[in-house]
């Protein structure tokens, strides 16, 4: 590493520990005794319920015989176009069977239909099924001529003689896409664009919910020289990214999950079980968390209100604010997934406004899915209510410092982010009633380098914005101490 990248680096190091003990304050009055460590008896009972984590009626645990489930692959699943635009345009069909990028789109299925073809083995749900995924009518007649040593007139018989039936889907819930201008040796532009996408296993005939789910977030940049901007700035160069990245977060997603469906024994399911939700995001009032709330357009206060639902303190008109939750939800839900925890896709980054309600059910409609004559859509149960843990990641501070090369022709500036995790276990019948607070995880701290020749760098507001997006996550990411 470059030395005055170091030395820039170095003085972030010291502005965040002399704000340390100001934030340590800060949580300290949220929840005195809980945010500094998790309580032996806390991690004992996670411990518990960690191979635990699906969700059923009382009775699904007698109930449930593998040689009676199948699982069917439902392909890239999208919601609408409001939230997901890019993936929308990607494998949304119209009247004519063909998707706005049909090129790309098919290509985007299909790759992730061959890896998970290629990277989920029968093993990894073993516990689940007795039978391999169902990727098509073929599959599903060939599971049911193993059950029942007879063949089936149709497909839709087939399905009808399981008793239960799941749904690997993969569906995206964050999208977002910037870029920034750095007057250096004639202009550079950077484009940022990041997504987060969700593996899921769902109950088709079980009221729609959600049995298993990890998050990935993948993000991607590349820069261009500035004479080249409108080539950068196309959709065509666009859409190609973000194809891109929806490919490797579906790869990191089912990585997830593959784990979480090996730990998780469905035949030994109490009502102990625990699903975690990552219900939003919070900048505190705090002298500390000044610049983040300047650079986001977020307006300071002292609580976030419910775990529940968390208060949005964003301008409404603020696309950089609705980025700041949307990598704060994202990369909480990855890193927990990264743990071994079943985690709710992160759907209501985009608007808090919403109500939980109104988020509950939705309709996931399923282009390439493996059974297209039986499930062509599903309505899934993303009701945050549903969850026994809520969590809220906090940026309790950002900053800025300013590096110098010796000779002064380069600028390394250091963008730092701190972030905590607070959660809180509540009743799902009624989601305000808080049983306990605690921290998940030690408090985080990570920084990400502008580097750039002195006299001629200009890193604009979108720059700062973006650059510290990325210490954001990375802060996230790197969050230790989480209970496995």
């Amino acid at each position: 590493m470059n030395t005055w990248v170091q030395h820039a680096r170095d003085r972030a190091a010291i502005v965040f520990n002399s704000i340390l003990g100001i934030i340590l304050a800060f949580i300290g009055q949220r929840a005195p005794e809980k945010f500094t460590q998790v309580t032996k008896l806390r991690v004992t009972f996670s411990a518990a319920l960690l191979f635990s984590f699906v969700y059923a009626s009382p009775s699904f645990a007698q109930e449930f015989d593998p040689d009676d489930t199948i699982i069917v692959y439902g392909g890239f699943g999208y919601l609408d176009g409001e939230q997901q635009p890019w993936l929308h345009d990607l494998i949304r069909r119209g009247s004519d069977g063909r998707s706005k990028y049909v090129g790309l789109g098919s290509s985007l299925q299909r790759d992730v239909r061959s890896a998970a073809q290629r990277d989920l083995s029968d093993s990894d749900f073993s516990r689940w099924t007795s039978y391999p995924i169902i990727y098509s009518s073929t599959d599903l007649l060939n599971a049911h001529k193993i059950k029942s040593g007879s063949e089936s007139l149709s497909t839709r018989d087939a399905f009808s003689s399981f008793g239960r039936a799941y749904l690997l889907v993969f569906s995206g819930g964050f999208e977002h896409d910037a870029r920034y201008t750095q007057v250096q040796d004639g202009g550079l532009v950077f484009a940022y664009s990041a997504v987060g996408v969700s593996a899921t296993l769902v109950d088709l005939k079980g009221g729609n919910e959600i049995l298993l789910s990890a998050t990935h977030m993948g993000i991607l940049g590349v820069q261009e020289d500035a004479r080249k901007l409108n080539a950068l700035n196309s959709d065509e160069e666009t859409v190609g990214r973000f194809a891109q990245i929806y490919r490797e977060g579906a790869a990191g997603a089912m990585s997830s999950l593959a784990k979480l469906a090996r730990s998780s024994n469905p035949k030994s399911i109490s009502k102990a079980w625990d699903v975690y939700a990552v219900t939003g995001g919070f900048v505190p009032d705090r002298e500390v968390s000044k610049f983040a709330a300047e650079l986001f357009d977020w307006t300071p206060a002292a609580e976030f209100g419910s775990f529940c639902q968390p208060l949005n303190y964003c301008d409404p008109s603020s696309q950089a604010c609705k980025a700041m939750l949307g990598y704060l939800t994202t990369a909480t839900s990855e890193v927990l997934s990264k743990s071994g925890y079943r985690v709710l896709p992160p759907l209501s980054w985009q608007n808090q406004a919403q109500k939980s309600s109104s988020i509950a059910l939705r309709t996931l409609s399923l282009p390439s899915s493996g059974l297209p004559d039986i499930v062509q859509s599903a309505q899934v149960n993303y009701d945050p209510k549903q969850a026994t843990v809520k969590v809220v990641p906090v940026l309790a501070a950002a900053t800025v410092t300013a590096g110098i090369s010796k000779d002064g022709t380069f600028s390394a500036d250091a963008y730092s982010a701190v972030t905590v995790l607070q959660a809180a276990r509540t009743d799902t019948g009624a989601c305000d009633t808080v049983i306990e607070e605690f921290g998940l995880g030690k408090m985080s701290q990570a920084t990400v380098t502008d580097s750039a020749r002195h006299n001629d760098s200009v890193t604009d507001l979108s720059g700062q914005q973006l650059i510290t997006l990325r210490a954001i996550r990375e802060s996230v990411l790197s969050t230790e101490g989480i209970p496995q």
